[in-house]
């Protein structure tokens, strides 16, 4: 039996108008709770860290909503910085963890679905710390609408978004399909390396191998790689739902066991 342990121009006038209305909003939203700065740069208690959440989940649904002017690159490209600065805020996450995480992938692929590196940094942030999978597995489904295979890394966003579909959903009659369109994708992109990886995978799952072990495995991770509790419990319930059992033991190692093979 295995055991996992513990273990990421166009023109002026119209740039300034779009800049300025972004900004005007962002600072009717930073107005309704004045102390957004101190509570950033003061020794904060858990208590501010989940206020200072809540101005940010503002903040990402004031962006997805307001008008850009035909800015959309530039709202998106600030978004990317703003999440990395929300992923390295290791005080803030310990907190309050990383459910933001979907929000971020949500508003940059609408944004700029072309924006394939944001998929490809956000979406492990978001199925792993964040605990939503399936939520990005429906962004990346939305932003692989308007990719194509000319775009570049546009084919890893098929895989990864394959990777959540065998770890986190189960499914893999649609991975297989991502496996396969990432093949074909990075054989237009000439990669050919890929292209061999992603087909052999395809061919794999296929078969439909057993992958209970590696999904006691991934929602393992989800578990050690936070302190929320809400997630811990999710993580935990998917685990026992997989037919595995997760143990906490007094030294602090916790160990999760999948279930025994059916012909054992």
């Amino acid at each position: 039996m295995n055991i996992f342990r513990q273990y990421h121009t166009s023109k002026i006038n119209l740039l300034l108008v779009g800049l300025i209305s972004i900004s005007l909003g962002l600072c009717l939203v930073k107005l309704q709770l004045p102390h957004l700065q101190e509570l950033k740069q003061a020794q904060l208690d858990k208590d501010d860290y989940l206020k200072a959440v809540e101005v940010e989940k503002m903040q990402l649904e004031f962006l997805a909503n307001t008008p850009t002017f035909g800015f959309d690159n530039l709202v998106a490209s600030k978004s990317m910085i703003e999440f990395l600065q929300y992923l390295g805020d290791g005080d803030a996450r310990r907190q309050t963890g990383y459910g933001l995480s979907y929000k971020y992938l949500e508003l940059i692929v609408d944004k700029d679905p072309r924006f394939t590196q944001a998929y490809l940094m956000i979406s492990p942030a978001s199925s792993v710390f964040g605990g939503t999978p399936d939520k990005t597995v429906a962004i990346m489904d939305q932003g692989l609408q308007k990719l194509t295979p000319e775009i570049p890394q546009s084919y890893f966003v098929w895989l990864y978004k394959g990777v959540d579909e065998i770890l986190f959903i189960g499914d893999l009659q649609k991975a297989q399909k991502s496996y396969e369109k990432a093949a074909e994708w990075a054989k237009i992109a000439g990669d050919e390396r890929i292209e061999r990886a992603a087909r052999n995978t395809a061919k794999f799952l296929a078969t439909k191998p057993d992958i209970v072990q590696a999904q006691v495995g991934a929602w393992f991770t989800v578990f050690t790689s936070n302190s929320n509790q809400q997630l811990r419990d999710l993580a935990r319930r998917k685990i026992e739902e997989l037919g595995g059992t997760l143990e906490i033991f007094p030294d602090g190692r916790v160990v999760a066991k999948p279930p025994e093979p059916s012909n054992s």
